[in-house]
Formats: C-alpha cells, structure tokens, sequence
C-alpha cells in the first residue's frame, strides 16, 4: 500500500463523468472542483486540503452515488434477475459519476482501489471512520447539486 505523488496545473481535468474510477485523491495544497458539465461547468463542490469549510478528499463519491441510483433503479423498476444483473454490472458501477477539475496549482496525493482494499483489511477501524466521513462529504456535493 502506498500513497503516489499527484500534481495538476489549472484548468486541467482530474478526472471526468464516465471515466473508469481508479484512485482516491487527498489534497495538500491547491484547488480542484466538482464541476457539472451539463450545466455550464458550473462548480457545485470545493475541494481545498487547507479550508475547513471545504472538502478535502475526493474520489469514493461516485461509488457511493452509483449504489444508490442501483437501489432506487430497484425500487421504481421491477426488475428481473437479468435485468438486475446488466445494470448491477461492474463495467457501469466503476464509473465516475462527477468530473473532478483542478482550479488552482493542485498537490495531492492518491491510492488505487487496490491499495483501498488494503487498507480496508488492515485498517478497518481507521477505514470506517473515513468511509463515515466519505459519506457525510457526498452528502454535501449532493446538496451543492440540488
């Protein structure tokens, strides 16, 4: 498990909607911003590693947005087994949902999901508390967004 050096210049895209979701990112200094490309490139969320108001890591949200719209697609759809299994399928949940755009001299550290899965084994006390705090963080984008 290790963490890898990740700079970024602004203007420069982190990630975005659709792409495949391969890391979490912890901001140290700099700025980046949820950014909503049907809407303008409006900014809907911060993320700064030095402001209290803002957020400071970024990359679970949109496996957590995509399991929920999975379980409201089940509660509104009646679904069959295959129909459940096509739309439960890793190709569509491992996507990213936002698109993630760095606003001022970005550094940052990240972990695959590999790396995750570590820490999720030998960390898990420390893992809940950051998923518990990763879930609390895509409320606000959420809000932000609505």
């Amino acid at each position: 498990m290790r963490l890898k050096k990740h700079d970024s210049l602004p203007g420069n895209m982190i990630y975005q909607q659709g792409s495949d979701m391969a890391h979490f990112y912890i901001v140290q200094k700099g700025t980046c911003a949820f950014i909503s490309p049907r809407l303008n490139a409006s900014i809907f969320a911060v993320v700064d590693g030095r402001k209290k108001e803002a957020l400071k890591y970024f990359g679970l949200e949109d496996t957590v947005i995509n399991h929920a719209m999975l379980i409201q697609d089940i509660h509104n759809n009646d679904m069959d087994k295959s129909m459940l299994d096509q739309r439960a399928n890793p190709s569509i949940m491992s996507k990213r949902f936002f698109t993630v755009q760095c606003i001022s001299y970005l550094e940052c550290f990240t972990l695959d999901f590999e790396d995750m899965d570590a820490m999720k084994e030998a960390f898990e006390g420390s893992f809940r508390i950051l998923m518990k705090y990763q879930l609390k963080q895509t409320v606000r984008v959420l809000n932000s967004l609505l």
